[in-house]
């Protein structure tokens, strides 16, 4: 039979009443439930109201450009004569109305939204980036850029690009300085604001960056019409979504866009005016070629070491997974 402890007559046992009497441990909050995904049917309503905007803004321009020069007394035969002799004129008309359209539904679409600032809407936010990061991530564009390029030279154009190589070949120097400032600045301002302020970052908020970045650069790919430009196009795309992605900020994607566009364009245009060796071009395109992977390398290093930043409260999705598995703690 076993025996507890002797129980001194002195001190009186705890009753049952101040057993249960005695305080609990405070009880913890609740965890927060899980964020509801975004929805992402608003995007697909913006990206269609963009993509129809531009066209019916397109053809209103063509419209009038034809009733202008008919009202001068030119023939409709010779309007299609000129702005086929004109490819630069022709692609400036043609390519500002949709650019606009771009950017008015990404700036005026917070609204549909709850009047979110611009600022927080678009991520037009500082990266922040030293200016060497700066530059290291500007050069690293040349090797997604080059990529997508291979990826163009597979498939076959619908349209004629002559008229633009022979633009290059015959542009004077003020002609061309502003066709460069012009083909950087719209499309790598205009199209950055939708493509990855708008759709990219909203698509974040649902799904992974996997589905995002693919989704993102399909769109911005179809925009493009023509099969080459669409390859380049999307290929191009998924590295200014993973810049977005990586920054929390546009800033970077509308930087190497403007980079990506502004460069390509004087280099065709040096390449068939300088009167460059063979030689010559080859050794700069190795120069350029071996900056551009050494600060892809150094890019990718550098933006995969940061945190994940946030998106409306939110932290960025990682690979694979969704808004809700990344939310801030």
């Amino acid at each position: 039979m076993n025996e507890g402890p002797p129980h001194d007559p002195a001190v009186p046992a705890p009753s049952a009443a101040s057993a249960s009497a005695a305080p609990s441990p405070p009880s913890l909050p609740p965890a927060p439930a899980p964020p509801t995904p975004a929805p992402v049917a608003d995007v697909f309503l913006a990206y269609a109201v963009a993509m129809f905007a531009g066209i019916v803004a397109i053809v209103a321009v063509i419209v009038a450009v034809v009733l202008v020069r008919m009202a001068q007394g030119h023939a409709p035969e010779s309007i299609q004569q000129w702005l086929t002799t004109s490819p630069a004129v022709a692609l400036v008309l043609t390519n500002t109305p949709f650019q606009l359209a771009c950017f008015s539904v990404a700036l005026l679409w917070r609204w549909h939204r709850g009047k979110t600032p611009a600022r927080r809407h678009l991520a037009i936010v500082s990266p922040g980036l030293s200016p060497a990061q700066w530059l290291v991530v500007l050069v690293a564009g040349g090797v997604p850029f080059a990529l997508s390029l291979v990826a163009a030279s597979v498939l076959p154009s619908l349209m004629s690009t002559s008229g633009l190589t022979d633009a290059w070949s015959t542009m004077p120097v003020a002609s061309a300085a502003v066709w460069i400032l012009y083909i950087g600045l719209f499309p790598g301002v205009c199209e950055e604001m939708l493509f990855r302020g708008l759709i990219f970052r909203r698509f974040m908020r649902r799904w992974g960056v996997v589905a995002s970045l693919a989704a993102s650069s399909t769109l911005f790919a179809i925009a493009h019409v023509d099969p080459p430009a669409m390859a380049l196009a999307f290929t191009l795309g998924v590295w200014l979504g993973y810049l977005t992605w990586r920054t929390g900020s546009i800033l970077p994607s509308i930087a190497t866009h403007i980079a990506v566009n502004s460069l390509w364009n004087l280099g065709q245009i040096v390449l068939r005016q300088a009167g460059l060796s063979e030689q010559t071009n080859w050794i700069i395109a190795g120069v350029i070629g071996v900056a551009s992977l050494v600060c892809f390398v150094a890019a990718i290093k550098l933006l995969s070491s940061r945190p994940a930043p946030a998106i409306d409260g939110q932290y960025m999705a990682p690979l694979g997974g969704t808004s809700a598995d990344a939310t801030a703690g």
